[in-house]
């Protein structure tokens, strides 16, 4: 009878070691994630409400981890944040909270007082600074400032700290992003006085612009990324404020973003306001054969209920001749793409 329990109880181990060691395999393992796009809010590891709000995404290729930066949740008085918050994931599903790196009160020396509006943060990363550099627009709850706002930080999770706040090149800047192409070299596109989609070279050290180097497409929600042919693609949506619209896709005239010409696509969805979403980012993803995915990143803003906006993610569909497509899953997995 002992030997028979000795044996179970090997078997039962050998079986639990044996689901440890799949479980642990599965980790980190982006391939079997599978995004839900259901409207509510996505919750983290702890079963708290993730609010990393018109977001951006910075890779750590040698931690092979992805970090989520954004805004904290909406509130009500004109809808703004009181900071900005991180989260990291190795699998693009089960995301950490790492806390609010920013706070609305760490902005000085601009011409009126707060609270701020704090929009689309933005990390790059600085290698000859070795500086983490996050840019956001910066205003006041009536767009009176029209700024972009600047923190560095050592680590990406750490405190950020305030630098400046300014217009770059001396314009109006309204919703932005941040763009680092495969030489580490980084951009500004931001929204120049609501008329145009401004590209700027930034300086060095990453803290300011070089000037306009490239006049995209009037819109908002902007989100830059390149595919194989060499091509850049400016993602964004017309100026509607908080209402959804039909998404606009352009494409440049070359291989560099100085001097870009961009010429707009055919709309790459039916829906007249792009599944209730509004661009934030598009995220590269190579998968382990080194098939490239690309993943549409959007805030669903609920309006009037914006502080209860969610999040929906989409895979871009992309044929070999470059035609762009992005239809409605309600689930989807990323090997599937």
């Amino acid at each position: 009878v002992r030997g028979c329990i000795y044996r179970m109880r090997r078997i039962v181990l050998s079986l639990f070691l044996f689901a440890l060691s799949i479980a642990l395999i599965s980790a980190g393992n982006p391939e079997g994630t599978t995004i839900v796009n259901s409207g509510a809010i996505w919750r983290d590891v702890n079963n708290n409400e993730i609010h990393a709000h018109g977001g951006g995404m910075w890779y750590d290729k040698g931690e092979k981890k992805w970090w989520w930066v954004g805004t904290t949740q909406k509130e009500t008085s004109a809808w703004l944040s009181e900071g900005i918050n991180l989260y990291s994931s190795t699998d693009l599903g089960s995301w950490t909270f790492e806390g609010e790196i920013f706070h609305n009160t760490s902005i000085t020396g601009v011409p009126v007082g707060g609270p701020y509006r704090i929009e689309r943060p933005k990390i790059v990363y600085n290698s000859e600074t070795k500086q983490f550099v996050m840019w956001f627009h910066l205003d006041t709850a009536s767009f009176s400032l029209r700024m972009v706002g600047v923190a560095t930080s050592d680590t990406i999770n750490g405190k950020y700290k305030w630098v400046h706040g300014f217009k770059p090149d001396g314009l109006d800047s309204y919703d932005m992003t941040l763009y680092q192409d495969d030489d580490g070299s980084a951009y500004l596109c931001r929204s120049v006085e609501n008329s145009y989609a401004g590209i700027s070279k930034l300086s060095k050290d990453f803290l300011t612009t070089t000037g306009i180097i490239s006049r995209g497409p009037r819109v908002e929600g902007q989100a830059i990324f390149k595919l194989g042919n060499g091509k850049y693609y400016l993602l964004g949506s017309h100026l509607t404020g908080w209402s959804p619209n039909q998404a606009v896709l352009s494409v440049s005239d070359r291989n560099t973003l100085d001097g870009a010409v961009w010429t707009e696509l055919p709309v790459i969805t039916s829906s007249s306001t792009t599944y209730d979403t509004q661009s934030t980012f598009v995220l590269p993803y190579e998968h382990p054969d080194g098939k490239m995915l690309y993943i549409y990143g959007s805030d669903r803003w609920a309006y009037p209920n914006v502080n209860r906006a969610s999040y929906i993610w989409l895979p871009l569909v992309i044929t070999p001749q470059y035609n762009i497509s992005l239809p409605f899953e309600e689930s989807w997995t990323i090997k599937n793409y």
